[in-house]
């Protein structure tokens, strides 16, 4: 995942549509994420998942 000039790795799996809150650990500049940025993150992918056909995406 990337936001302007960060970046973070993230457990993503969408076979399945879920992410992992868990692994939105730290961007790659050693600052830990808000839970605004948190939010975004998973939204973002939530997008991602219903464009692959997922009508029921889930985070845990």
């Amino acid at each position: 995942m990337q936001s302007g000039p960060k970046a973070m790795l993230v457990d993503a799996f969408p076979g399945i549509g879920e992410i992992s809150r868990k692994s939105l650990k730290q961007w790659d500049d050693g600052t830990k994420p808000t839970d605004d940025e948190r939010e975004e993150i998973v939204e973002a992918f939530f997008e991602v998942f219903r464009k692959l056909g997922h009508s029921s995406p889930k985070a845990t």
